[in-house]
């Protein structure tokens, strides 16, 4: 009776620990410790302000341009639609 409870139990744990071991694989924590992935702490460097500052640009060329009723008919439906 035993048994028939715990084998179930047992068997899971095993495909779970497989499961884990896959990932762990999967993420580059091999089992060479020098080889080993870690999360780098990001920093924001020129050329990040640089693209922001043309994605901004670009954001305020085509309000300027819907509100002139030059804009394209998609950008002017959904910035009406955004508006309302």
């Amino acid at each position: 009776m035993l048994t028939a409870l715990l084998l179930p139990i047992f068997l899971a744990t095993l495909e779970r620990s497989q499961d884990i071991s896959i990932a762990i694989l999967a993420r580059g924590f091999d089992y060479n410790i020098s080889a080993r992935t870690y999360r780098r702490q990001l920093k924001i460097h020129r050329i990040d302000y640089i693209i922001m500052g043309i994605i901004l640009a670009m954001l305020l060329n085509a309000l300027m341009l819907n509100s002139l009723g030059l804009g394209n008919p998609t950008e002017q439906l959904i910035l009406n639609m955004l508006g309302q």
